[in-house]
């Protein structure tokens, strides 16, 4: 209906929307098929927070899946995006994200620099 009316910002945000919504049901493959296209009209659109968005639902759903290298290529890439806007919030948020995934790689040293990372921003956060 969205894309109809030529509305792409609604059309990514319902599409992001039914990926969670998949996701929730633990179907990763609908649920990743909906936020690659949520995330292929956020880049069209050039919103970088939605794109930094996009990018750690998918990553969350790799996480879920235990494919954890392509987890974690698509957390940094969120976390680059959030770190170049300054969204404090969501670099904490994929830091932590970013922390899991290397505990599941059994990286250890990675995961306790990430996780230090977020706990140092969520203090940032609170402090403000």
């Amino acid at each position: 209906m969205f894309e109809k009316l030529g509305d792409e910002l609604n059309a990514a945000k319902s599409l992001n929307n039914i990926g969670i919504s998949y996701f929730r049901l633990k179907n990763y493959d609908k649920s990743l098929q909906y936020h690659d296209l949520a995330l292929q009209k956020r880049r069209q659109m050039g919103s970088g927070n939605e794109i930094a968005n996009s990018l750690s639902n998918i990553g969350q759903v790799y996480e879920a899946k235990q494919q954890y290298e392509k987890a974690l290529e698509y957390y940094l890439e969120s976390w680059d995006l959030n770190q170049k806007s300054e969204n404090i919030w969501n670099a904490a948020n994929n830091a932590n994200n970013i922390g899991k995934v290397y505990l599941g790689l059994n990286n250890f040293p990675q995961a306790e620099k990430y996780l230090e990372i977020a706990s140092q921003l969520a203090d940032e956060i609170a402090a403000k």
